[in-house]
Parts: C-alpha cells; sequence; structure tokens
C-alpha cells in the first residue's frame, strides 16, 4: 500500500512541475514556456533548478 501511494505522489509531483512552471515562465521568461516546462518535465527537479537560474527574467 505505502508503494502505491509513494508512486501516485511521484506522478501528481511530476505533473505539478511542468504545469508550474509553464504557467509561471508565460509571465516571467523571454523563452517559450513550451520549451521550459519539457525542461523541467524530463529533468525532474534538475529541470527546475534549471529554470530558475536560467529562464527567469
Amino acid at each position: 500500500m505505502a508503494e502505491a501511494l509513494l508512486f501516485v505522489l511521484a506522478a501528481l509531483v511530476a505533473i505539478a512541475i511542468p504545469l508550474w512552471v509553464y504557467s509561471d515562465a508565460k509571465q516571467h521568461s523571454d523563452q517559450s514556456p513550451l520549451l521550459w516546462a519539457l525542461v523541467a518535465f524530463f529533468g525532474g527537479i534538475l529541470g527546475l533548478l534549471l529554470y530558475f537560474l536560467l529562464g527567469r527574467n
């Protein structure tokens, strides 16, 4: 049961991070929000860190 809960939590985080990055990049970045969302999706926490360091104006 704990494994299923952990899987669901990880899936929600994997979906929430790119959604948040996309909405934030629309307001605070000159680059494509879709590109940053893809970086966050495939990069996970590293992608989120890259967005904070390179993507925001």
